[in-house]
C-alpha cells in the first residue's frame, strides 16, 4: 500500500463526508415519508385504525444525524492540524492562499447545509 500524503488524505475524507451528509439527507426524507399519515390504515382489535409509532424511525435518524456531527467535528480538528502542519512547510503567500481557500470552502459547506435544511 503506497503512502498517501497529508493533503490526498484530506481530500478522501472531504469525499467521504459529502458522501455521509448526501446519505443522511436520504434517509432523513425516506424517513418522512415512511412518517406519513397513510389514508388506508389497517383495523386492530380496537377498531380504531393504528396509527403506529415513528420513535424507532426518529431515533434512527437522531443517532445517524450524532454520528455526522461527531464526523464533521473530527474532519475539522483533523483539518486544523493538516493546516498547522503545512503552515510550517509553505510561504507566507502560500500560507493567505491556503487560508482563502478554507474560508472559501467553509463558506461552501454553511450554504450546503442550509439548502439540506441545516437539521
Amino acid at each position: 500500500m503506497a503512502a498517501t500524503t497529508p493533503m490526498a488524505r484530506m481530500d478522501q475524507l472531504d469525499k467521504v463526508e459529502k458522501e455521509v451528509v448526501s446519505c443522511l439527507h436520504t434517509a432523513g426524507m425516506a424517513l418522512s415519508e415512511v412518517a406519513k399519515d397513510k389514508p388506508s390504515q389497517k383495523q386492530v382489535s380496537t377498531g380504531q385504525p393504528h396509527e403506529g409509532s415513528s420513535y424507532a424511525s426518529q431515533k434512527v435518524l437522531q443517532m445517524a444525524w450524532h454520528r455526522l456531527e461527531h464526523a464533521r467535528s473530527r474532519v475539522s480538528e483533523l483539518d486544523r492540524i493538516k493546516t498547522q502542519h503545512v503552515s510550517r512547510f509553505i510561504s507566507p503567500a502560500q500560507r493567505a492562499a491556503l487560508l482563502q481557500q478554507q474560508q472559501q470552502q467553509g463558506g461552501d459547506r454553511a450554504q450546503q447545509q442550509q439548502g439540506q435544511g441545516g437539521s
